[in-house]
């Protein structure tokens, strides 16, 4: 054979070997799934210092029977296949990570701590939601009982790697249903929803120059214009996260449903505040913004199934302002609704999969030492901050015999440089936010300060108050 026959080979060989061994690997147990690109790449992030979950959690008035709530929290893990698994101890061969979903779990994900005044309740929330949810034994999250005088808090931290907001509202929602005794169910195809990559694959050659024209610019701006970061302020090199939290009036949560500030929607009112609340702060603290940059989720689940499924069913995007974009909050929500509904429009919401390392044709080994790499000018890629919004919750979280829930609490994980995630969401008719920030950020009377700041630009940002009532 000629020197290019053997060149010609040995390309092919390349190209070949990597599907060959995602052929070997698919050979698996009826009770396995393999994890989605998702679920690979959080998993990748996650942590001992900077654990990658997802926090929620619902007030009551009165107090829990613990032994009803244990039997209820149980129930709601018969109902989720995702609640009922664990990691599949890995081989050197293998190219992705799986799931198996038992039939029982061997770790009881309930606890019980004392809280005799709000600060204990906040002391409890920062340490349980700071610690890592391991994945080698099911389930995939912990449940914290906070005993209050004023009534008590159930509060969840699922790892983000099992499930994203969307299905964590849901497992919490399938506590309170059976701690009410009231049926609930989901059924074994909806697992299918799982899998991004097929469900959400180009059809057409417009939608594949799409995703390449997105990715293209998510390259441009890392190079060009890396994104500016939240001023630090009295924070310290402890690991875990702290929680500061706000509740938006009626009032001003009736506004903000009503007023399609610019255009936009509510998240995108609430992306565009955001920007201008960083903007102003770093100006305070004596820092520049260029590019500020916020990753938001967006839920892909099927519209038949939108709050349903506890698993991941979702992926990230990144939306941008500059210093002009940000003249006014006005400006700044203009410009964040331009990107997002371009993003509805063209189905892009899948494009930066591409840089989320989960790529079946790397080796496990190879894949899991990846984020290293955010330290040798990968934080070019990473956000100013994160913001996720539950919106309007429709379906009150009941819990029998106390009545539905009084709070709704959320937040996502950030992780440093990123050192900001915002978790909202509407329940009954206040809007609920949360700020999620990692203790490297900011002490706690730095994070009241921003909240304060956050919530007085956005109540500056809607226009007077109208009797009419907001929209279903």
């Amino acid at each position: 054979m000629s020197h290019w026959h053997w060149v010609l080979i040995f390309a092919m060989a390349s190209v070949a070997l990597p599907g060959l061994l995602h052929l070997l690997r698919s050979r698996r147990r009826r009770d396995e799934l393999d994890f989605n690109l998702i679920d690979e790449s959080i998993h990748h992030l996650d942590t001992e210092r900077e654990p990658w979950t997802v926090h929620i959690e619902a007030r009551i008035r009165g107090s829990f029977d613990v032994d009803r709530l244990r039997r209820a929290v149980e129930a709601a893990i018969e109902v989720h296949p995702m609640a009922r698994a664990r990691q599949r101890a890995w081989r050197p061969w293998d190219t992705v990570y799986r799931w198996q979903i038992v039939d029982r779990v061997a770790v009881d994900p309930l606890s019980v701590v004392e809280c005799a005044t709000d600060d204990d309740v906040v002391a409890a929330r920062a340490s349980f939601q700071s610690k890592r949810v391991p994945l080698a034994d099911a389930p995939p999250f912990r449940a914290l009982l906070a005993r209050h005088a004023d009534g008590d808090y159930l509060m969840l931290n699922v790892n983000h790697a099992a499930a994203d907001g969307v299905g964590t509202l849901r497992l919490l929602r399938s506590i309170g249903l059976a701690y009410s005794e009231q049926p609930d169910s989901t059924t074994a195809s909806s697992l299918v929803v799982r899998d991004l990559a097929r469900a959400s694959a180009p059809s057409s050659l417009r939608g594949w120059l799409d995703r390449q024209l997105l990715l293209n610019k998510a390259l441009r701006n890392a190079i060009g214009s890396p994104p500016s970061r939240i001023a630090l302020d009295g924070g310290d090199d402890a690991p875990g996260f702290d929680f500061c939290h706000r509740i938006v009036g009626t009032e001003t949560t009736l506004r903000a449903a009503q007023a399609k500030v610019a255009g936009g929607t509510v998240n995108d009112l609430l992306l565009g505040v955001l920007h201008v609340a960083i903007q102003l702060w770093n100006d305070s603290h004596g820092e520049r913004s260029e590019r500020i940059g916020t990753m938001m989720p967006v839920n892909v689940r099927p519209a038949e199934s939108w709050n349903e499924t506890f698993a991941n069913v979702t992926y990230f995007v990144s939306v941008s302002t500059d210093a002009r974009d940000r003249a006014s909050t006005e400006s700044s929500v203009g410009a964040i609704a331009a990107q997002t509904s371009e993003i509805k429009e063209r189905g892009t919401a899948a494009a930066l999969r591409e840089i989320l390392f989960a790529s079946p044709a790397l080796l496990i080994e190879v894949k899991r030492r990846m984020p290293a790499l955010l330290s040798f000018g990968g934080e070019r890629f990473v956000d100013t901050a994160v913001l996720s919004n539950l919106g309007r919750v429709r379906d009150a979280i009941p819990f029998g015999p106390l009545g539905d829930a009084t709070e709704l609490w959320f937040s996502p994980p950030c992780r440093m440089p990123l050192g900001l995630g915002l978790g909202a969401g509407t329940y009954g008719d206040r809007m609920y936010l949360m700020f999620r920030y990692r203790r490297a950020q900011w002490d706690r009377a730095a994070a009241e300060r921003f909240a304060d700041l956050y919530l007085d630009q956005l109540e500056r940002a809607l226009p007077a108050s109208s009797a009419e009532p907001p929209a279903p």
